[in-house]
């Protein structure tokens, strides 16, 4: 959630915060919210599961093979490409897509 100058200066309390205070702490908000925005760029890209969890090395992933049997994987490497679109990031997921 983006917070905005003026959300932040309804929200303090300004007995105990002087002005250079609240421009200190909106300074950093905006500092905070430019990284926040650099990490969702970067999660973006990433490839991502058929129920869309970002994939990462180690992580077991569950396939529906011929749209019925369900198995399991490790992800040894991650590559772009469009074999994550049938996978799922746990069981449940993949048994939902099965049975819709």
């Amino acid at each position: 959630m983006k917070r905005t100058l003026e959300d932040i200066r309804e929200n303090l309390d300004v007995w105990y915060c002087d002005n250079e205070t609240v421009l200190e702490l909106c300074a950093e908000v905006e500092r905070l919210n430019s990284v926040v925005e650099k990490l969702q760029a970067i999660v973006h890209r990433l490839p991502k599961t058929a129920d869309g969890v970002p994939i990462y090395p180690g992580m077991t992933v569950w396939a529906l093979i011929a749209g019925r049997e369900i198995s399991d994987a490790e992800v040894q490497a991650v590559g772009i490409g469009g074999v994550w679109r049938y996978c799922y990031s746990t069981r449940e997921a993949a048994e939902k897509a099965r049975n819709p």
